[in-house]
């Protein structure tokens, strides 16, 4: 069995070299797929590499790897191919693999933290707000007879004006409609893996015109390591990918501990409003929707092949698993990124719990005074009458 691939594509492809032998060994979530295929089948199994990965020359012929799978010269492919209606007519296909949509990354520029309360703790408005409500505390004192809401009475004066210290930060947020701009007027260049991910379509759209490659506006590394130290080095840079290689990206720079990884953080590129691009734009839909992703075969292929791989996928590798026991399992890390805060701006106050121990020291002090009160009450002040009337 014959399977064609084009490049590594961590963690879905990954090919490593053995020591002391020039064979590959091939691993990877979508390897790992074809293996089982094949055990199940009984096959053995070899992979095929090619520069490309081919586009239509016309009905049914094409170049590159779907070329080679449409002129039966290797059964199937490695790599995932979006499912068009095109490759529809030409290809046999199996059951969606991924969903995944277009992406774009660029290195988050973050606005330095600044604590303007450690010069400031009031604020003009808040220390006649403070001294309001301590005049008031006092005459609710006259009101309140209850001890435990006279205890928790300072905790709400210190809610209503003390400010503390605030840290507050920021993020130059970016949209696909303005790395659409910036491209167009040359402040900002392109990233791709491979050329496959920027077909004419979508570059006529964003762009207006046809960039073709080679372009000193387009970069195509394909190496992981490349392409983050170019984010990470520079805010000119873009780079065009899929939900799954932006999560790549990410967690290849949080885990690489070079000089600007360090202190580089990525982020995925916000599609905008809706307006920006319409819903029956192709740019709109390739980013705003999920699209699935399946393996190809040559168009003559016998249904009970395709059937007995839909089963391997359903069955071994649904797509709740590809996402987080397979994403894990060659990545040592969880597919899905942490909740990031929707808000640009974050204001960290001086909680409570924090100065707690100032207020339980007030409170004791108020239950002192409150006891020495009631004993000199009904004790102290009967004592010193009965003295002065003696």
């Amino acid at each position: 069995l014959r399977v064609g691939f084009v490049v590594e594509y961590s963690p879905f492809i990954i090919k490593r070299l053995i020591s002391g032998s020039t064979s590959e060994f091939m691993s990877g979530i979508l390897v790992d797929i074809w293996k089982d295929y094949a055990r199940i089948m009984k096959y053995n199994l070899n992979f095929v590499e090619f520069e490309s990965y081919g586009t239509e020359l016309g009905e049914r012929r094409y170049n590159g790897l779907l070329g080679e799978i449409a002129n039966k010269t290797i059964h199937g492919s490695t790599e995932k191919f979006k499912i068009t209606s095109n490759r529809i007519r030409d290809f046999m296909y199996t059951a969606p693999v991924v969903y995944a949509s277009d992406a774009y990354i660029v290195r988050q520029r973050s606005i330095e933290k600044f604590t303007p309360s450690s010069y400031l703790v009031f604020d003009p408005l808040n220390i006649f707000l403070f001294i309001l409500i301590v005049l008031i505390a006092a005459y609710i004192e006259q009101l309140i007879h209850n001890l435990r809401q006279r205890i928790i009475f300072p905790q709400f004066i210190y809610g209503s004006a003390f400010t503390g210290t605030t840290v507050a930060g920021g993020v130059d947020v970016v949209t696909l409609k303005s790395v659409q701009e910036q491209c167009r007027r040359g402040s900002r260049k392109l990233l791709l893996e491979q050329d496959l991910y920027f077909n004419q379509e979508k570059e006529s759209e964003l762009f207006g015109r046809i960039i073709s490659l080679p372009s000193s506006d387009i970069h195509v590394n394909g190496a992981d390591s490349e392409d983050a130290e170019m984010l990470c080095s520079s805010d000119e840079f873009a780079m065009k990918t899929d939900t799954f290689g932006a999560r790549k990206m990410q967690l290849h720079v949080a885990k690489n501990k070079s000089e600007h990884s360090q202190k580089c953080k990525l982020t995925s590129v916000s599609p905008g409003p809706e307006s920006d691009f319409p819903h029956k734009s192709i740019i709109s839909s390739s980013v705003r929707t999920l699209n699935p992703y399946a393996f190809f075969f040559n168009y003559d292929t016998p249904t009970r092949f395709i059937d007995k791989f839909n089963e391997v996928i359903l069955k071994l590798y649904p797509f709740d698993m590809i996402t987080c026991f397979y994403w894990r399992k060659y990545t040592n890390r969880n597919m899905n990124p942490p909740v990031e805060p929707k808000f640009a701006f974050t204001y960290d106050p001086i909680k409570f719990k924090d100065v707690q121990t100032i207020f339980i020291i007030l409170a004791v002090g108020l239950f002192v005074s409150i006891c020495a009160g009631i004993i000199e009450k009904f004790s102290v002040t009967p004592i010193a009458q009965r003295k002065i009337e003696k």
